[in-house]
């Protein structure tokens, strides 16, 4: 075996340190991240804003519906909705929160198998899919880290070359109406009841809001995630302990009785998941196939808590403000984004989107000094982000009457926690803002005046 002299080595080494600095400036180049590519940060910002748009939908459904003088069981199509999410019986007590929880499932599920499980952005064909595919697939044989990252970077500039052809608005636009036709004849069919027994007149009402604050808004975000360098996934969690139709005869799911939310603890072990409500969007970081969360999922659970001993408190708002920023910028605020939706409401002929009473959302009293544990009764339903198993214990307070839950951390994972509540026939799932910043409200502005001048809005009856 041949040694080196030092001389040798020396120049060896320099040769090899040179080559590793222009390979890793060669990778630097690679990742760096064109402007205009969504960010996880723009992604989380979608994503909340589409789950906010879901929620106020479902509410406006349900509220024109009135439900009050409504009393039915679940049909065939009620019961297989459920079947699909796990759920083998549904014995609700409260109309209002079974109806939330049927209706906020369908359009999830509608949302994830006509948009988010396709591989590419809606509007691109079946032969443009084909060939993307196929040079992908010549492709995978590089295994290297920087041939995967080449890989990725054509496959987003391909996509994005795509998706700013002259053809391809007429076939996004076309592809997207008959996804949302679909939608409303599997929510609302001409010849038979409407999901849940819901009103007819509700969905047509309220059809504007489901095709651009909900379709058009997943298909937009969908789109971000297919044309980035990097590899999004949002998928639904994997629910563990399926409940049976004898389980859920038996609990009950007393919904409207919940008047306070805990946190849940990794010591709880009568916390059960049931079904996912909103999924998680994952990125996937490289070739062995480990992804960070972006997104945590939503998931209901059920909470076994012991009855209070101490007076409960109903909770007075169905929209609360944060508990944690009460100050006279925060409710200028929501002052503002009221305004916003009630002059969108005003203005908008098509889609008359029912206004909130603010003296409501303000309503707020010193409850939320009461511990955790006062106002549960035996059995509640917590809707909670995240994964059971991973949620750290913690000595906060639980959020009181009025209030938004709190947001938790623990090893860089945020999770948020969400109720239902029940007043005047109104049960809501409580998601809070993302981000309340001016830059912010200025788009949401821009984005009430767009909407109310999209020439696609029509008039329906």
């Amino acid at each position: 075996m041949a040694y080196l002299s030092s001389a040798e080595a020396e120049e060896e080494i320099s040769r090899l340190q040179e080559k590793n600095e222009r390979l890793t400036d060669d990778l630097f180049t690679l990742l760096q991240q064109p402007q205009d590519q969504a960010t996880d940060a723009s992604i989380r910002e979608e994503f909340g804003d589409l789950c906010h748009s879901i929620d106020f939908w479902v509410d406006n459904i349900i509220e024109d519906s009135g439900l009050d003088s409504h009393n039915r069981k679940l049909g065939r199509k009620e019961r297989s909705l459920l079947k699909e999410v796990g759920i083998n019986g549904f014995a609700p007590r409260d109309e209002h929160a079974g109806a939330y929880l049927l209706l906020s499932v369908a359009v999830q599920r509608e949302i994830q198998r006509r948009i988010f499980d396709r591989p590419y952005p809606v509007g691109i064909t079946k032969q443009q899919e084909a060939v993307l595919e196929q040079v992908l697939q010549g492709m995978r044989t590089l295994d290297s880290g920087r041939e995967q990252v080449i890989r990725d970077r054509w496959r987003s500039e391909a996509v994005r070359a795509l998706t700013v052809h002259k053809d391809f608005d007429r076939s996004r636009d076309s592809a997207l109406k008959g996804i949302v036709d679909a939608a409303m004849d599997f929510l609302s069919p001409r010849s038979d009841n409407a999901i849940c027994g819901l009103s007819h007149r509700a969905f047509q009402r309220h059809r504007d809001t489901l095709y651009n604050d909900i379709f058009a808004a997943a298909l937009r975000l969908h789109q971000s995630l297919r044309s980035s360098i990097h590899q999004y996934r949002v998928q639904p969690p994997d629910i563990d302990g399926k409940m049976t139709g004898e389980e859920m005869a038996e609990r009950r799911w007393r919904f409207k009785d919940v008047d306070r939310w805990q946190d849940l603890k990794t010591t709880d072990r009568s916390a059960r998941p049931i079904c996912s409500l909103f999924p998680s969007i994952v990125r996937i970081s490289d070739g062995s196939g480990d992804y960070l969360t972006i997104v945590p999922p939503v998931v209901i659970v059920e909470l076994q808590s012991s009855k209070a001993s101490g007076q409960s408190s109903r909770v007075q708002s169905s929209r609360p403000s944060p508990a944690h920023s009460l100050t006279t910028e925060t409710m200028n605020r929501e002052m503002e984004r009221h305004g916003d939706r009630t002059r969108r409401s005003d203005h908008t002929h098509a889609d008359p989107v029912r206004s909130r009473d603010m003296s409501r959302s303000t309503d707020l009293s010193s409850a939320s000094n009461v511990p955790s544990g006062n106002g549960l009764l035996n059995r509640a339903v917590n809707w909670v982000s995240g994964r059971s198993e991973t949620f750290p214990a913690t000595k906060q307070k639980s959020p009181g009457r009025g209030e938004l839950p709190r947001v938790l951390s623990s090893s860089g994972d945020h999770i948020t926690q969400y109720a239902i509540t029940e007043e005047g026939g109104n049960v809501g799932i409580h998601l809070p803002r993302q981000q309340t910043s001016p830059e912010r409200n200025q788009r949401e502005r821009r984005g009430s005046q767009h909407y109310n001048d999209d020439p696609r809005r029509r008039r329906t009856s």
